[in-house]
């Protein structure tokens, strides 16, 4: 949110900083789940190789904690224009999760690019943040170039490992059960595209458990 236009608009001059340095766009943490990190560039312009060094740093140290996304977004505006989540276009992706061992660069090609708006509300269902979209922003969720070409990077498995209280509550069961199961834990079950309990265990707590003893390990 903009409160001072005059402000915002005030150049910030780098140029007698002891260090160099560099900004950031726009930087949102989604339900206190997941990072996302907007970098946004005029179209034709790419981020130089300081600035990449930058980013994958960044995201290697958050992503250790909780998924990060770091993201490069293009748009072709005016000077006078506003420069908005429906005029920005994901070009380029660095992402970094706990259960993944390195940075993970993804381009998208041209013509696949989505909005930076459709972009977030992608992030806002993997962690199961659809109530905190604001401004009547709805969701607009379907196949996704970026989630298709990274099995382990599905949005069920995000969802898995971003709700580590929700996890821990299965693990202390002492036997699976449907009858067992809260409302709450069902739900979980279904949102993570799980049709039944076994199928869960199988997949989405084995792959938590697993994650888990490894962190644990290390």
């Amino acid at each position: 949110m903009i409160y001072n236009t005059e402000r915002f608009n005030q150049t910030l001059n780098f140029g007698n900083f002891p260090f160099y340095a560099t900004d950031i766009d726009s930087l949102t943490h989604i339900s206190g789940r997941m990072w996302l990190i907007n970098e946004a560039k005029t179209e034709g312009t790419e981020i130089n190789r300081g600035q990449e060094i930058i980013i994958k740093d960044m995201v290697n140290d958050l992503g250790n904690s909780k998924p990060t996304f770091y993201v490069v977004t293009h748009h072709n505006t005016r000077p006078t224009e506003d420069i908005t989540g429906k005029n920005l276009l994901v070009s380029t992706v660095y992402f970094k999760a706990p259960h993944t061992g390195r940075v993970i660069v993804y381009d998208y090609d041209k013509a696949q690019r989505p909005t930076f708006n459709k972009f977030m509300s992608i992030l806002a269902f993997i962690v199961g943040a659809e109530l905190k979209l604001k401004n009547g922003h709805s969701m607009s969720i379907d196949s996704d170039p970026f989630l298709n070409q990274f099995p382990n990077l599905r949005p069920e498995i995000i969802k898995v490992l971003s709700n580590e209280d929700m996890m821990k509550s299965f693990a202390e069961m002492e036997s699976w059960d449907d009858e067992d199961f809260s409302p709450e834990q069902k739900a979980f079950i279904y949102a993570c595209g799980a049709f039944d309990e076994m199928n869960f265990y199988d997949y989405h707590y084995l792959t938590w458990s697993t994650h888990t003893d490894n962190i644990q390990q290390q």
